[in-house]
């Protein structure tokens, strides 16, 4: 209880002040009378006077008091948004396992070898770089690479003894995969940009990407002999990769067209040409069965499009289009045939289910405009080694799990998903103190929003459906 004229405390008990002797109020008369007493100050009383300094210094001290309690909160949102954030991306396979570091330029390719224990990655700083798979110690380094090949032109041989990559004179030399040593080079009158081991390791599928008259040639590895020349696109050759069983070819081009051929010449050419611009990626499912294969438009704003497509008939499965923001610069299919990963430009990785095209996994990096390359998966299926324009080459490790398709919505979808929230609960708090809403109620109204919300995505995750990458069913 407060005296209206003296400003003094006194104990509720008593009626009377004991020091002046006027009647005593309680607090919510005093402030009902302190609006009254605001719109006429000429009346107002020393005492009364008094009484609203103090009333004043009080509010002061609950707002600030408030204040700090609000911003505190705030602060702790933050931190908690930051630290889950970067948790989940541990979780979902976002943090790399190794980092291969020791190139001085930029990486172009990365290959993991058939038997799992070594990688290869080129540059260019024009070597070739051998590194253990499971430590990331760098083994040794063959000079004389040269990117000329673009990022194609490295290969392990089936058995994991042998590397082939294009030199800066055309050439392609073949070298010990254990030190180095023991080099051939094979001189062919085409430049080499593109090269591809057969399934036995006796053969090489060689590409020229310098000239437009879109010639293909099959290489004997033993002798340097050019066994057949294939001349089916009318434009420069993309991608050239051998299937499964050895008995197959496929090859994309710069003219729009996918084609199947016989390595050895003896076999009709399937042609699909419904690619809206150049036919650039291509990888074949483990059983041979499929071919997964990127259409990139010519128009700058166009969106590309992988396309997933029986090899018997060429009949399309499904396919995605990539959102305007992102290019696509690489496709691989995992060895268990289950899943496809994809790189893009800028700085993601992707994987998705092969057989329904759902994506599960999102892999992003500094949107710093580095350039990932075509993704390598491991024998085993369970890691994927990349390399990148900033010079390094790095592991990841897909999950294909619950947690791991959180990352179909990207950092801008979170961050955007962070920031609304962090602005609901702020005006929830607001209005609670304006209303005088407990605490404990105000809590109880935000966890509500957060469920609901954090139920909405989950129910988009659950469906696949993201607006922001990738739209199903694209033909």
């Amino acid at each position: 209880m407060f005296c209206a004229y003296c400003g003094m405390a006194n104990d509720s008990k008593q009626r009377f002040c004991p020091n002046c002797g006027h009647p005593l109020q309680n607090m919510p008369e005093l402030v009902q009378g302190a609006n009254s007493v605001i719109q006429a100050r000429t009346r107002l009383s020393p005492a009364q006077q008094h009484y609203l300094r103090m009333e004043g210094r009080l509010l002061l001290f609950r707002l600030l008091r408030n204040g700090l309690g609000l911003v505190v909160v705030m602060l702790l949102f933050i931190v908690s948004f930051v630290v889950g954030w970067q948790w989940l991306r541990s979780l979902e396979g976002q943090t790399p396992l190794v980092n291969l570091s020791g190139h001085t330029e930029s990486v172009t390719m990365a290959a993991w070898s058939p038997d799992g224990k070594r990688i290869a990655s080129g540059g260019y700083d024009n070597t070739v770089r051998v590194w253990d798979a499971s430590s990331g110690r760098q083994l040794f380094i063959h000079r004389g690479y040269h990117t000329d090949a673009y990022d194609k032109g490295l290969g392990w041989s089936p058995d994991s003894k042998h590397i082939a990559s294009i030199d800066k004179d055309s050439s392609i030399h073949i070298w010990d995969a254990t030190n180095g040593g023991n080099e051939r080079v094979i001189r062919l009158s085409l430049k080499p940009s593109y090269l591809s081991w057969s399934p036995d390791g006796t053969r090489l599928a060689v590409s020229d990407n310098h000239t437009s008259d879109g010639v293909v040639q099959i290489v004997e590895v033993a002798s340097g002999d050019v066994l057949y020349t294939f001349k089916g696109h009318t434009s420069f050759v993309s991608q050239i990769a051998w299937s499964p069983d050895g008995k197959r070819i496929a090859s994309s081009s710069e003219d729009g067209m996918l084609l199947v051929w016989d390595p050895e010449g003896k076999g009709s050419t399937q042609v699909y040409k419904g690619h809206q611009g150049e036919a650039s990626y291509l990888a074949w499912s483990p059983d041979g069965k499929r071919i997964a294969s990127v259409s990139m438009s010519r128009r700058p704003y166009d969106d590309d499009i992988v396309q997933v497509r029986e090899v018997a008939n060429l009949r399309l499965l499904y396919a995605y289009q990539l959102a305007s923001d992102y290019h696509v610069t690489g496709v691989a299919w995992s060895p268990d045939g289950k899943r496809i990963a994809i790189s893009a430009d800028p700085d993601l990785i992707q994987v998705w289910n092969a057989a329904t095209g759902h994506p599960i996994f999102s892999y992003y990096g500094a949107s710093n405009g580095d350039r990932f390359t075509t993704p390598d998966w491991s024998p085993d299926s369970t890691k994927l080694v990349v390399a990148s324009s900033d010079h390094n080459v790095f592991i990841i490790e897909p999950r294909d799990t619950f947690i791991g398709q959180a990352s179909l919505f990207d950092l801008v979808t979170i961050g955007m998903y962070g920031a609304g929230l962090l602005l609901l609960l702020l005006a929830i708090m607001i209005f609670g103190m304006r209303k005088k809403v407990s605490l404990l109620r105000m809590a109880g109204i935000a966890l509500v929003i957060v469920l609901i919300t954090g139920a909405v995505m989950v129910i988009m995750i659950i469906s696949g459906w993201n607006p922001l990458l990738f739209r199903p069913n694209a033909e």
